[in-house]
């Protein structure tokens, strides 16, 4: 009956083999009881919000939505302007992503209640010696200001590692521990999507997985071999790959930054593994991103500017634009912007701080360098949001933001299966989710 299989694989095995109708009768009783459950949780919390003054209808429209979207989730099925989707019908296509076992779902997951992940956040908080009367009542207000995705998420797949991740910055001082928990509060997005989602899978061959900002791709090979990660909860998204197709070696075609989100394409034989390598040398593959920066870029922006700085390694982690004179020792780098909007950010002033001028770009790199596009749209004065390490931290603060605004949408590529087409796998970001009032094109700069 599929007890104990991963969300994802039983809904693929169920489709294959077309399961009879007690099967499928016993999985909708279960959604069923999901859902009472989740929008009788969502209106709870909104009794309470309306409660502590913030009443009204939206209010409870927010909560219901959240309850929704938790369901929709647990369910496999992602919301067109919530998450990715995959713009090309695949050949196989199997949703959700999410590996968590139906077995366990009252356990650590959703089902066992909004409660326990709030209960699990604030002894995170106190764990970490931070001070915050109201904190909680705070952080809810504000998940549900945003849309409830805190609230939708799995403690186990997403809160846990999430908290676990930021104890570390805690005690590695990255951040103080009322730092943390006041960013926390203030974006409950930072403890969420921590979980991989598989987009897309053409047979045996080549996966496509939305890989969740803040994560790895593999380990360093000073740390496999039985080693511990930076944190002991640390995923990455080879670890995702093998327990989704145990026994399978993943077969990286391309790579993104730690702090970078979106597509990338795992090869699952050596025969694709060399396609798509030849592919990527010969730079026939289009890359497509999206990125919030900060500022008003010009207008000419608006149609579309290459940004051609050659880059130079530094003796740290960032890197620069070549100097005249360096221009032989340096490589060069061609990347493609566009503006699709701009607009305020976030969606509300957060504690006394305002709303940061912003921008939606389309970017197209041409050439693949080690933070290419980040160098870049920094060099141009218009660094990516949360990008710290190029001048992108908002008001100043480190960690001013819960993520780097950087997110790669779509790769579009020959098909070896049929000569003379192109494969097109898009993951749609939600940034435009975060953005508040548009502003004109006669404020660019």
């Amino acid at each position: 009956d599929g007890e104990g299989l991963p969300t994802w694989r039983f809904l693929s095995q169920t489709r294959r083999s077309r399961v009879g109708p007690s099967v499928a009768s016993a999985r909708l009783r279960w959604h069923c009881a999901l859902l009472a459950r989740a929008v009788g949780a969502a209106l709870v919390a909104a009794s309470v919000l309306k409660a502590a003054g913030l009443g009204g209808c939206a209010i409870t429209f927010a909560a219901v939505r959240a309850g929704g979207l938790l369901v929709a989730r647990r369910c496999g099925l992602r919301a067109s302007l919530l998450g990715p989707r995959l713009l090309l019908p695949p050949l196989t296509h199997t949703p959700g992503g999410r590996v968590l076992a139906l077995a366990d779902e009252g356990k650590d997951g959703v089902g066992s209640g909004d409660d326990d992940i709030f209960g699990v956040i604030g002894s995170a908080f106190e764990a970490w010696g931070a001070a915050a009367p109201g904190g909680l009542e705070a952080l809810m207000r504000n998940d549900v200001r945003e849309g409830g995705h805190l609230a939708a998420a799995s403690l186990r797949n997403d809160v846990r590692p999430r908290l676990a991740q930021h104890t570390f910055y805690v005690a590695q001082a990255a951040l103080t521990p009322e730092e943390m928990t006041d960013r926390c509060i203030r974006q409950p997005r930072r403890l969420c999507g921590y979980t991989p989602a598989l987009v897309w899978q053409h047979g045996d061959g080549l996966v496509a997985v939305n890989k969740p900002w803040g994560m790895r791709v593999h380990l360093p090979p000073a740390q496999e071999g039985g080693q511990r990660q930076v944190w002991p909860e640390e995923l990455t998204v080879h670890n995702w790959f093998r327990d989704t197709f145990p026994g399978e070696k993943p077969r990286t075609c391309n790579r993104l930054d730690f702090a970078t989100s979106g597509v990338m394409l795992i090869a699952r034989s050596k025969e694709v593994k060399r396609y798509m390598q030849k592919l990527f040398e010969k730079r026939q593959v289009c890359k497509m991103y999206t990125a919030l920066v900060l500022g008003n870029p010009p207008q000419a922006w608006d149609k579309g500017v290459w940004l051609t700085y050659a880059l130079m390694d530094t003796d740290g982690f960032a890197r620069r634009v070549a100097s005249d004179t360096e221009i032989k020792d340096a490589q060069t780098a061609e990347t493609f912007v566009r503006v699709l909007r701009r607009a305020t950010w976030p969606l509300a002033a957060e504690g006394g701080r305002p709303q940061l001028d912003v921008s939606l770009v389309e970017v197209r790199p041409r050439t693949g360098r080690r933070h290419q596009i980040r160098a870049h749209l920094s060099a141009a004065g218009h660094p990516i949001l949360g990008d710290d390490a190029y001048g992108g931290n908002p008001w100043g603060e480190r960690g001013g933001s819960y993520r780097m605004f950087l997110h790669a949408t779509g790769l579009e590529f020959p098909r070896w299966d049929v000569p003379g087409e192109n494969m097109t796998i898009t993951a749609q970001s939600d940034f435009e989710l975060e953005l508040g009032e548009s502003r004109a094109e006669s404020e660019a700069a």
